[in-house]
């Protein structure tokens, strides 16, 4: 029987455009570079290309340590320099990145489904892709009244080695929950379905026994999916997934394993 689910953060448990978040998170995040009188145009680029390197990152060290180690390089910044410049984004990430919570509508849904499938007894983890630090992750779920306390595991760029769609994240994940995978990409080909018109889809739903459901779209919740999620979780088959496409070209899985 199926007993973990796995949610994705953005398009599925947090609904909003991405394009507005990232115009939004940009712009203020561009304000803490400024303080510290660094380059602005250059700290984006650096963010961009430490994000790129985190994504890429091969399980050496932490998506943290892979980002900062690229960031630091970019902009030529020392140790001592990189630990102000982090410090003073982990500040931002627990103060004024809350108000981009502003370009999103009121939605309980994402609460009552979570604390509904812990209520049952079934595990739940966030596996959101881990680019950001816990703080960021903290403030994000804090937007639609979930915490870390929800979930067994909560995934971000200092306990992850790997980042989606590197089929090893969802290795990492399950070896930290001791869970079966039953959801993995084949290890063979780069070859993945696609889940809109200019992203690979991550949804892990290549083995057998796995199924996908699209949690939602444009921004409200797809009931039926939903309803046919519940009735996967009393079946014995070996996973499902479900998707959220808040913006169609940035959609993530939730997955569902078996013990």
């Amino acid at each position: 029987m199926i007993n973990t689910v796995l949610f994705d953060l953005d398009g599925t448990l947090l609904q909003l455009s991405q394009n507005a978040f990232l115009k939004t998170y940009l712009a203020k995040i561009e304000k803490v570079f400024q303080r510290l009188d660094m380059d602005p145009e250059e700290s984006i680029k650096a963010l961009w290309i430490g994000t790129a390197a985190m994504v890429l990152n091969d399980g050496s060290m932490t998506n943290a340590e892979r980002f900062w180690e690229v960031f630091s390089k970019h902009l030529s910044l020392d140790e001592e320099q990189c630990r102000i410049v982090e410090a003073a984004c982990n500040e931002f990430y627990t103060t004024e990145f809350d108000t981009v919570k502003e370009i999103m509508a009121p939605n309980d849904f994402s609460q009552r489904l979570v604390r509904a499938l812990r209520a049952k007894g079934y595990g739940v983890v966030l596996a959101t892709n881990p680019l950001f630090p816990s703080c960021a992750v903290v403030t994000r779920l804090n937007w639609i009244g979930l915490t870390v306390e929800d979930f067994d595991l909560v995934t971000h760029y200092t306990n992850s080695t790997f980042c989606k769609p590197n089929p090893l994240y969802y290795e990492e994940v399950f070896a930290k929950i001791n869970r079966l995978p039953g959801t993995l990409w084949p290890s063979a080909g780069p070859s993945r379905p696609s889940a809109g018109p200019s992203r690979p889809s991550v949804c892990p739903q290549s083995r057998p026994g796995s199924r996908a459901f699209p949690m939602a779209s444009n921004a409200s919740p797809n009931a039926a999916n939903c309803s046919r999620l519940s009735g996967v979780m009393n079946t014995s088959r070996t996973s499902a997934t479900c998707e959220g496409a808040a913006d169609s070209s940035f959609s993530q899985p939730a997955s569902v394993s078996t013990a």
